[in-house]
């Protein structure tokens, strides 16, 4: 077995897989904590809006910038945790069908799956790329306008 670095191919395989599966949680993990985070803004904006003192505009709009800033920014942060996942996949493929003499091992088929299943929109990277955004920036527009009277009450 051919060694790299003083790790043999089998090693850097299984490190690839567990890379693979903490980019995996680690992603996932991010996007509840976004979750967790909107959900407390939103309860911050209906706990002001329910009050019986006079809340400034200003102060709406600090929280739905937070909101809408915060998509962002967990959108990018999706978007670069499923590429270090994507990465470390399709090295772990590459690394079955070449290194490891199996042919068609469990990386390349998930790989290939990845590429060929239909509605690929509703997949992992979709939703954790660009669900934060389209949260983050539609729900706390939606906020802002109806606390700024725009929207129908």
């Amino acid at each position: 077995m051919a060694k790299t670095r003083g790790l043999t191919t089998k090693e850097v395989y299984w490190s690839l897989i567990e890379l693979t599966m903490h980019a995996e949680t680690a992603t996932w993990g991010r996007f509840n904590n976004f979750l967790v985070f909107n959900s407390i803004l939103v309860v911050s904006w209906a706990t002001l809006w329910v009050s019986d003192k006079y809340v400034p505009l200003g102060i709406y709009s600090a929280v739905c910038a937070l909101g809408v800033l915060s998509g962002v920014f967990w959108g990018l942060l999706g978007h670069r945790g499923r590429n270090f996942q994507k990465r470390f996949s399709e090295m772990a493929a590459t690394l079955e069908t070449e290194s490891l003499s199996r042919g068609t091992g469990p990386m390349k088929v998930a790989v290939e799956l990845r590429e060929t299943l239909p509605f690929s929109f509703a997949g992992s990277y979709w939703i954790l790329t660009w669900g934060p955004v389209v949260v983050g920036v539609v729900l706390h527009l939606w906020l802002y306008g109806y606390a700024a009277g725009w929207c129908f009450r």
